[in-house]
């Protein structure tokens, strides 16, 4: 049994659960706009949505314990688990895991890469995050998963170019990749449904109507 192996399955299952995350909260922006009967059908899919995203993430905690069982110094065990409490919001202990992680190894890309992901909600630090994003992708440009929050914090700032680009070149290195597809998707602007037409007057309506306003003249 391999340490490196569990950690690694278990980022792996952490990133299948933030795709269901990000699933659930594009269907709940749809919620709003949809008659009832359709609401309810969406409202089921996002529960059974939310099921899989807990299975997941409860999957991805088993392989990082694991993983940290076998091997207490790994790196990738540490950041593996570390990445886990990010996703579940607990900054004790991962704040605890990601400074074993900075002291044995700091400038790992991992290590940026769960950084930024934590730093990302916070407008305050968007310059800092960027550059961890950016970080990870000069080492390791194969990380779809840190291009695809780089995007999100360029489109959260409508920079629709720059998010555009990033979203691009994920779906050139991965055509399927579902969140990339979404995302682009959600940035087109949506098209005005046609206007119904209106039936013309007929030639006794016309009439009528400047008769009612001789008489309103009048009055």
């Amino acid at each position: 049994e391999n340490a490196i192996g569990f950690a690694l399955l278990g980022q792996s299952k952490l990133n299948l659960a933030e795709n269901k995350l990000f699933g659930l909260e594009m269907r709940a922006k749809r919620l709003k706009e949809l008659a009832v009967p359709e609401r309810q059908a969406l409202q089921q899919e996002i529960s059974s949505t939310e099921a899989d995203m807990n299975r997941l993430s409860e999957e991805a905690f088993t392989n990082a314990k694991k993983a940290l069982e076998l091997d207490p110094q790994s790196l990738e065990a540490s950041l593996a688990m570390a990445d886990y409490y990010r996703f579940k919001s607990s900054p004790e202990p991962m704040k605890q895991l990601l400074e074993r992680a900075k002291a044995a190894q700091s400038d790992l890309p991992e290590l940026a890469y769960v950084l930024g992901s934590q730093s990302m909600g916070d407008p305050a630090l968007r310059e800092v995050t960027i550059k961890q994003f950016l970080d990870v992708l000069s080492s390791l440009p194969q990380m779809q998963r840190a291009r695809f929050k780089l995007a999100q914090i360029y489109l959260a700032d409508n920079e629709n170019d720059k998010a555009t680009t990033q979203l691009e070149a994920i779906l050139k290195a991965v055509p399927e990749h579902e969140r990339a597809k979404l995302l682009l998707e959600s940035m087109k602007p949506k098209e005005e449904a046609p206007a119904a037409p209106q039936d013309k007057p007929t030639f006794a309506q016309l009439l009528s109507r400047a008769e009612r306003l001789r008489n309103n003249d009048q009055a």
